[in-house]
């Protein structure tokens, strides 16, 4: 038997409070709960995921929209009922913001390119098998041209300054190019993006994995150093607020109703403790970040900055008595 069910027998409060909205669940009910569950903990886990702030999260997002777009389809077709039209549902509101592959984010897109373990070939393959032939030849077009569009504005960026620092030092290394011909060269077919580009996306893929693609690309960054440059800032890009906003609401829970009158020396105490007792918790070795010393004179600040405030406040309600 079931915790609610064993729950239905002994509490009559329960019963009594369920039987006013739409009854007691039953077995069929728990049993529809218990089908679905693999399929919502897709959304946690994906949520999870791009929530993280100790690592990149902007290579995985639309890894995980694909692939909760792909679950949705699949769960369209189940035999039940009541998931199909769950499923139906949640599709028509998955396709309001990711239904046309022409209208997705290209940065985010580029940001799973430059994920090793991914590359093109994973776009490549899922517009094959989810859009339709247009739309995935299309598709294709728009993310490989944003792509080589990005790598040619770093790249022209690179270029300027090297060319800048070397146009007094021809004896340091590289070609100078006194006479601008530089267009040139460019025009023939020298572009650096038919190489660097098309060298990253030819080789195999990374195995999947605990992978940390930001260290990977620092260790490859002298074989693509454009698009290394491009990896450092668009895969630093957070894809979620959780972390910010974790942060403020910290601040909040110490800075409640009854601890307003804190100042911002305990305050920054309170909140920095709690984070390396957390660290703690977690089994992280941390090292003493405050020396006894150091604490002491925090304390002794605390306390003249408080007997300064309580020296402010009587005189000022002297000097309010002796206008009176």
């Amino acid at each position: 038997m079931s915790t609610f069910g064993k729950l239905e027998m002994q509490d009559r409060a329960y019963v009594r409070e369920l039987k006013n909205g739409n009854g007691l669940p039953l077995l069929e009910d728990w049993e529809y709960v218990h089908s679905i569950l693999p399929f919502l903990a897709l959304f946690h886990d994906a949520t999870v995921r791009i929530s993280g702030s100790s690592y990149a999260t902007s290579n995985m997002y639309m890894f995980e929209v694909f692939g909760i777009g792909k679950k949705i389809r699949e769960m369209c077709n189940h035999p039940d009922s009541r998931i199909r039209s769950m499923a139906q549902s949640m599709k028509i509101k998955y396709d309001k913001y990711w239904g046309e592959p022409n209208s997705l984010n290209m940065l985010l897109l580029i940001a799973l390119i430059l994920d090793p373990t991914h590359k093109m070939k994973f776009i490549n393959w899922y517009a094959e098998h989810f859009f339709g032939s247009d739309e995935a030849t299309s598709f294709i077009k728009n993310v490989n041209s944003s792509l080589i569009s990005l790598f040619n504005e770093y790249n022209g960026q690179m270029g300027e300054s090297l060319a800048s620092s070397q146009e007094y030092r021809p004896h340091e290394g590289g070609k100078v190019d006194p006479y601008g011909f530089k267009p040139f060269y460019k025009s023939s077919g020298r572009n650096k993006a038919d190489s660097e580009v098309t060298k990253y996306l030819d080789e195999a893929l990374e195995e999947e994995g605990d992978l940390d693609v930001l260290i990977w690309w620092k260790d490859n960054c002298t074989q693509y150093p454009v698009l290394a440059r491009i990896s450092r800032e668009v895969l630093a890009i957070p894809v979620s607020t959780v972390a910010s906003e974790s942060t403020f609401s910290t601040g909040g829970r110490v800075l409640d109703a009854y601890r307003s009158s804190l100042s911002s020396t305990t305050v920054e105490a309170l909140i920095c403790t709690q984070d390396w007792v957390k660290k703690k918790d977690d089994g992280i070795e941390t090292s003493s970040l405050v020396t006894y010393d150091e604490l002491n004179t925090l304390q002794q600040l605390e306390q003249d900055f408080l007997f300064q405030s309580s020296l402010g406040g009587s005189s000022a309600s002297t000097r309010l008595d002796d206008d009176d």
